[in-house]
């Protein structure tokens, strides 16, 4: 058939894997953030890969909550699908208790996630330094890219002898 599409799943179980799954991102932003702590260079494509998988994971679960919501004619806020998890049978005060830990995840991730960040740039700027002075020490002077970062290893050449 052309055309058919059953409407998204969005129910009181649905909300609750939402939950698991940004519990479980959080367990690997915290395994990050260890493994940036402790400049476990190893370990970090591996967890760069569960985050995006997690990531994936919780970007069908707000899909489908859209999706759901658009389907019954309701904006795309809390308060409408609290109304429409309340509609489907959910107990309203257990839905919005998962609301308010449902923000609560997000809020979290969204702050480990940025300290993160900035302990990558921390590094990275470490590194950069580290090798400037490697770089210096072998007698190599540091050209430097559009963005004004060093580029190291290019060395230095004659343009012409006369």
């Amino acid at each position: 058939m052309t055309g058919f599409r059953l409407a998204p799943r969005y129910d009181a179980d649905t909300l609750q894997a939402e939950l698991a799954g940004y519990r479980s991102l959080l367990d690997v932003l915290r395994r990050e953030q260890d493994a940036l702590r402790r400049a476990d260079a190893d370990a970090l494509p591996v967890l760069a890969a569960a985050k995006q998988r997690e990531v994936q994971a919780l970007n069908g679960f707000a899909l489908a909550r859209v999706q759901a919501l658009a389907a019954a004619g309701l904006a795309a806020t809390r308060l409408a699908a609290e109304a429409l998890l309340i509609e489907s049978g959910a107990e309203p005060h257990r839905v919005s208790a998962a609301w308010t830990e449902l923000e609560a995840l997000v809020g979290e991730a969204q702050r480990i996630n940025a300290q993160n960040g900035v302990l990558i740039d921390v590094q990275q700027s470490y590194f950069s330094r580290a090798l400037a002075a490697l770089s210096g020490a072998a007698g190599h002077t540091p050209v430097y890219g559009a963005d004004g970062r060093p580029q190291f290893g290019l060395g230095s050449r004659a343009l012409a002898a006369i």
